[in-house]
């Protein structure tokens, strides 16, 4: 069977931003492709940068002509989104976040493997569970991509805006009027292109977080399935060995992705208070298409990623219980000193941190919508003095 069953739609999303690491093997056998790739997969980088320092050209224009604050939100809230991306990039490059995956693939071909087929079902539910929280989170955000581009150009058609005005606020050293056409395909490719980059970074996160807490709930599969036999101590041992690695995976996951962590935080705040004014401070109908969709797309990303951290911290915490109901009586005493070590080990639940800071947990997912209400209220006082 495919050991990339769990991975799967997140690795076509990979590859389609360019972070997937193809393995040796391919690489010899495809070399033209691969060398391609490569270039693609560089350049992505060098677009996104580009494109941030456009818009913070014309960020800074707008300010410093005192254009009307809504405008300078939209302005902002775009600028803010391309900055999140680009840094999001140099994390996955520096923390070598695609290299997690190549165990995620190793350990499913072991579970194919197995002889257990409690396991191989449990594993089954969550592929299905991945992959329809994933599913839900594509599919918001390409809504969120498409109601954007469609209040363009609707606005576009009916001369309420210009090309200067149409979806990105963006610099350009040239008169954009003459090259109508050909920005606005240009600005709808970029779109998609930031569409399927925020989809890839939000289900790469999910799927390693429900990976970890997967493998927390097969080893309580295993570690209930003790004192049923006599012979024991090898069993023990690799349990041991399997809790131990879950343990080391789990911090280096916190280590790669607590700062992407600590973004989402902080930005999720800004960028859900900056939709909300934009909805409170609407003038046409059309203007209130893409500020619902995208509100609702960030509340869903948000807390379906606070839910599945809270899902690895429980489940990292119940092996403790896993050993307590299994049949522990009936192994030798020397065994059970290696399971007590084991039960202290699980007391520590293992976390996804904001940063250095606090865990994400359900409560920080709540926090940030309170934040986000915080900005509203600040930003609204100042625009009722205008």
């Amino acid at each position: 069977m495919d050991n990339e069953q769990l991975i799967k739609l997140t690795k076509w999303h990979m590859i389609a931003v360019g972070f997937w690491k193809f393995d040796d093997h391919y690489e010899k056998k495809s070399k033209i492709i691969h060398w391609l790739y490569t270039v693609y997969s560089k350049s992505v980088p060098v677009v996104y940068f580009v494109v941030l320092i456009g818009l913070s050209i014309e960020s800074i224009k707008m300010c410093l002509q005192r254009d009307s604050l809504r405008r300078i939100s939209e302005a902002v809230a775009v600028l803010h989104a391309v900055l999140d991306a680009v840094v999001k990039i140099f994390i996955f490059y520096n923390k070598k976040i695609p290299d997690l995956f190549s165990i995620v693939k190793k350990i499913e071909t072991d579970i194919w493997k197995s002889n257990d087929f409690s396991i191989k079902n449990h594993y089954r539910r969550q592929i299905t569970y991945c992959r329809l929280l994933c599913s839900v989170v594509m599919t918001l955000v390409f809504a969120t991509g498409t109601s954007f581009t469609v209040a363009g150009f609707v606005k576009l058609s009916r001369k309420e805006i210009d090309i200067n005005s149409f979806m990105y606020y963006l610099w350009l050293p040239f008169d954009k009027a003459p090259y109508q056409t050909y920005l606005c395909v240009l600005y709808v490719i970029l779109c998609y292109n930031s569409v399927i980059f925020i989809v890839c970074v939000k289900i790469v996160l999910i799927t390693l977080i429900v990976f970890v807490k997967t493998h927390f709930q097969i080893l309580q599969l295993k570690i209930k399935q003790l004192g049923s036999t006599q012979h024991c101590v090898p069993l023990i041992k690799s349990l041991i060995q399997e809790h131990l690695f879950l343990i080391r995976y789990s911090e280096k996951l916190n280590d790669s992705v607590k700062y992407i962590l600590l973004l989402e935080y902080v930005l999720n705040s800004v960028n859900v208070a900056s939709i909300i004014f934009q909805i409170l401070t609407i003038e046409s109908l059309i203007d209130l298409l893409f500020p619902v969709v995208h509100s609702i797309t960030i509340t869903a990303e948000i807390f379906a990623l606070a839910w599945t951290a809270t899902e690895l911290k429980e489940q990292s915490s119940m092996v403790s219980d896993a050993i307590y109901k299994s049949r522990w009586y009936n192994l030798e005493r020397s065994t059970l000193r290696q399971l007590g070590i084991m039960m202290i080990r699980a007391q520590t639940p293992m976390v996804l941190t904001i940063g250095p800071f606090s865990p994400m947990t359900t409560n920080t997912a709540v926090a940030i919508m309170k934040a986000a209400y915080s900005y509203v209220m600040l930003v609204m006082n100042r625009y009722d003095h205008e």
